[in-house]
């Protein structure tokens, strides 16, 4: 397991390479200003000064994710301490304070499934970003989805006591990113969001591979990364599985939409792959702005941090 002090370990080891590589790149650019120096030398010196700066933005990547997965640990830590590490917790207090997060997650998972939406086979996640947007993955069973077409969904909102089936077209389709955009025929619930997410933040991943007989699953988990990869996505410490991609990632503190599931990230873990909602409103602001108005929905493209009818 790793622990705090390795960790710190790494770090500063990272930090030394990075003095050790800005040392470098001082060198070559003194070479690169000695007179005489041939046009050969220098076009050399200037592929090895690029190299360098390469190297230590790379390294300066990896002490970001050292730091992040540094204050996971701790916010681990702290949650099996059932109380904030810092303050003058008694052990009753702290019990209660256990005790009040606890309920106040229980009371979120059961709010958190309405926001589910699925395909008719109750297979394929689509998750609530408006009244009448959804969002999902486009990989795999969505490869063969194509703008403008049409498709019928189950939504599990709180207008009735079973699924309601919903027209939906699709809007746009990104497959460099991974995502779907669709609009729905007709308003639907949807989930407060929020545009802002930290390392260690505990939340809530809804799906549909439970195999329970239910049409929605839930797991837990802590965001582990809020550096984005080359498709933009940040990560979760729990896997994906089969079911959840295009699922919603719900803080458990709060209860508001964060991010969309993906996929999972094989090269970090296994990790759930998780799109975050700012990027999301990004995507849609620079390829779908015309769309997304005429949905009656402008202050979420635009960019207000709380979306209004």
């Amino acid at each position: 397991m790793v622990s705090l002090a390795s960790l710190e370990g790494e770090i500063k080891g990272v930090d030394t390479s990075i003095k050790k590589v800005e040392s470098q790149i001082a060198e070559v650019e003194e070479k690169l200003s000695e007179p005489g120096v041939s046009e050969e030398e220098k076009q050399r010196l200037r592929k090895e000064k690029k190299q360098l700066r390469k190297e230590k933005e790379q390294l300066r990547k990896e002490k970001e994710q050292l730091r992040e997965e540094k204050l996971l640990l701790l916010k681990k830590e702290e949650l099996r301490a059932g109380a904030p590490a810092a303050g003058p917790w008694s052990s009753a207090a702290a019990a209660g304070w256990g005790a009040a997060a606890s309920q106040a997650t229980a009371n979120r998972e059961r709010m958190v499934p309405r926001y589910l939406v699925t395909s008719t086979s109750g297979r394929r996640a689509f998750t609530p970003l408006a009244s009448r947007l959804l969002v999902t993955y486009a990989h795999g069973s969505h490869e063969s989805y194509k703008v403008g077409m049409e498709l019928d969904v189950l939504v599990n909102d709180g207008t009735s006591d079973k699924q309601r089936r919903v027209k939906a077209r699709v809007l746009g389709i990104h497959s460099k990113l991974d995502v779907i955009f669709c609009a729905t025929a007709e308003p639907i619930e949807a989930p407060e969001l929020d545009f802002s997410v930290r390392p260690g933040e505990p939340y809530l991943l809804v799906g549909c591979s439970n195999m329970s007989g239910k049409p929605f699953s839930i797991s837990h988990g802590l965001i582990s990364t809020t550096l984005p990869d080359k498709k933009d996505r940040i990560r979760g410490d729990t896997p994906s599985l089969p079911g959840e991609s295009g699922g919603g990632c719900f803080s458990a503190e709060t209860g508001k939409l964060i991010a969309i599931n993906l996929a999972t990230d094989q090269k970090h873990g296994d990790r759930a792959a998780l799109l975050t909602v700012a990027s999301l409103r990004m995507l849609l602001r620079e390829h779908h702005m015309e769309e997304v108005q005429a949905l009656n929905m402008p202050d979420f493209v635009l960019g207000d941090d709380e979306l209004t009818d």
